[in-house]
């Protein structure tokens, strides 16, 4: 226990001492954070729109035999858009995540490492001038997701250091990285803000090699009626919709902002869906795993269900008193066909997370103290679990500049894998530009 504490000591340390430093050199010159942003014509309603984020996390967890302590790049990504004119908008976006001392390789090019990879890219014409009602569609490789404000987080700027992970429950499902290849329509009817896509998934889910049996639902679905020439499987539907009780938030790009940091007056409360037909796939009562190769062996052999969940949430970020509070909630029903289990599982799911930033206190930085709470009941597990969050954000500069502490208390049944309760320890920086 003794060395227990003495870790726990050292990340302390480390956050402190990483923010005196900082404060220190903030007094020596004033850091500052401009857009890079280049106008395209003399009056800049054309211009190119560049961001460039990376966050460093160190992750400190106690096993069965040691205290572990594990740093990682979480995050290293670069985006542009261009607003070419006020009807058409382009994006793309690339990067890598969660490279750690054990993904690195001898050149980083193994099938095993983080690779640096497209995350977005997508175009979009604006049918509309009115701002009462707006209407733009668009396509490719996009982020306008469905089910809950969660889902369309951006990275840069949420309350807690991360998504649990059912924020994004599609990844390695049907997505890739919570990214679909498809088209998308998005805008506001007065204070009613919708996005809605249809999507193709991707064949090579993380379920892609494991031998189909009787007992549970396989995200196979596509990889295998693809392979025979079938188009089964193959549409995905989604959306979200948030009316907005006080101010109105951009839907330019799709990225939803955790917390606002006292600079804005927002209430949404909102509602999502995501429907894949067919999603998954499990061998039927006395199928042979040997009789997959047609489309007249699957259908004969297999059982196909349909992939659909549902959420409501709500959110308010605004300031109070000298400083500002955030909070956030939602409840999540999942269906990924009887019995699943996964990274995230057929089941209940609720969570909420509550900030308050507080007055300037560290220099010129401002602290946000949180707490979080999130709930599984997961349909093939016996016990439903919890897990338990509180941190710390310190910002040099907001979102462009900031430290966050944060622990972590997991049940074993949280995640629907058989493994001891769990406390993580972690700390991460982050850089925006």
């Amino acid at each position: 226990m003794n060395r227990l504490y003495s870790r726990l000591f050292f990340l302390f340390f480390t956050l402190i001492t990483t923010s005196l430093f900082a404060q220190e050199k903030e007094e020596e010159s004033k850091v500052t954070f401009e857009p890079l942003k280049f106008s395209l014509n003399e009056d800049g309603s054309s211009y190119v729109r560049v961001l460039a984020w990376g966050q460093f996390k160190i992750d400190g967890t106690q096993g069965q035999e040691d205290f572990t302590i594990t740093p990682q790049i979480r995050r290293a990504r670069a985006l542009a858009y261009a607003q070419i004119s006020s009807k058409f908008l382009v994006l793309a976006h690339a990067g890598l995540n969660s490279l750690s001392p054990n993904k690195l390789t001898k050149l980083g090019t193994e099938s095993n490492a983080s690779q640096v990879f497209l995350h977005d890219l997508w175009g979009e014409y604006n049918w509309t001038k009115s701002e009462a009602f707006t209407f733009t569609t668009g396509g490719g490789l996009h982020y306008w997701n469905g089910i809950n404000r969660m889902g369309n987080h951006s990275t840069i700027s949420m309350l807690t250091m991360d998504n649990p992970t059912f924020g994004w429950p599609q990844i390695g499902f049907s997505d890739q990285m919570a990214r679909h290849i498809g088209l998308f329509a998005k805008g506001n009817i007065d204070r009613l803000e919708y996005r809605v896509a249809w999507n193709v998934p991707m064949s090579n889910s993380a379920d892609v090699g494991n031998t189909l049996t009787e007992d549970s639902y396989s995200y196979n679905t596509r990889k295998l009626y693809s392979a025979v020439g079938s188009n089964k499987g193959m549409s995905i539907f989604q959306g979200y919709f948030a009316y907005q009780f006080k101010d109105r938030e951009s839907t330019t790009l799709p990225f939803k902002t955790g917390t606002y940091l006292g600079k804005k007056s927002v209430f949404n409360i909102g509602a999502g869906f995501f429907h894949h037909k067919d999603g998954v796939i499990k061998l039927a009562e006395g199928g042979s795993i040997d009789a997959l190769n047609t489309f007249e062996g699957l259908e004969k052999n297999t059982i196909t269900s349909n992939v659909t969940h549902l959420s409501v949430d709500a959110f308010y970020d605004a300031p109070l008193g000298n400083g500002a509070l955030t909070a956030y909630a939602t409840y999540m029903h999942m269906n990924y066909g009887e019995d699943f289990t996964g990274r995230v599982s057929s089941g209940d799911i609720a969570y909420a997370h509550l900030g308050y930033l507080l007055p300037p206190s560290i220099g010129d930085g401002k602290l946000q103290p949180y707490v979080s709470y999130g709930y599984t009941g997961y349909e093939a597990y016996e016990n439903a679990g919890n897990e338990f969050g509180a941190g710390l954000n310190y910002y040099f500069s907001g979102h462009n500049a900031k430290v966050t502490f944060e622990y972590k208390y997991s049940q074993a049944a949280y995640d629907g894998l058989e493994k001891e309760d769990s406390n993580v320890f972690a700390i991460q920086t982050q850089i925006c530009l």
